[in-house]
């Protein structure tokens, strides 16, 4: 994959991807008009389910490790599903905190 070339038994585990993150994109969008109208629980349940992609994503090709086992690859997309993850969990810790101080 570093010389440009995409491996041909990755592609369907690339389009599981980016049907994931698809999900993600509407789940955020929601999770932002949920924060909006003080639904911060519905925010969180939301942001997590956006989470949930880069799990996924990450997850599909461990399972391209098992199942190919003369093919080594490693997920093209760790850096990009390990970032996801983490701002999406700085949102939630965001939120929570607003839960926290609401509740007072």
């Amino acid at each position: 994959m570093k010389d440009g070339k995409e491996a041909p038994v990755a592609k369907p585990y690339i389009s599981y991807c980016l049907d994931q993150y698809s999900e993600a994109i509407t789940a955020v969008q929601k999770a932002i008009t949920s924060y909006k109208t003080r639904d911060y629980s519905g925010a969180n349940t939301q942001m997590t389910a956006a989470m949930d992609a880069s799990y996924w994503c990450e997850h599909s090709f461990h399972d391209l490790l098992v199942l190919e086992e003369d093919y080594v690859m490693t997920s093209p997309l760790t850096k990009q599903n390990d970032d996801f993850f983490r701002l999406s969990g700085i949102s939630l810790a965001i939120t929570n905190m607003v839960i926290t101080n609401t509740v007072k």
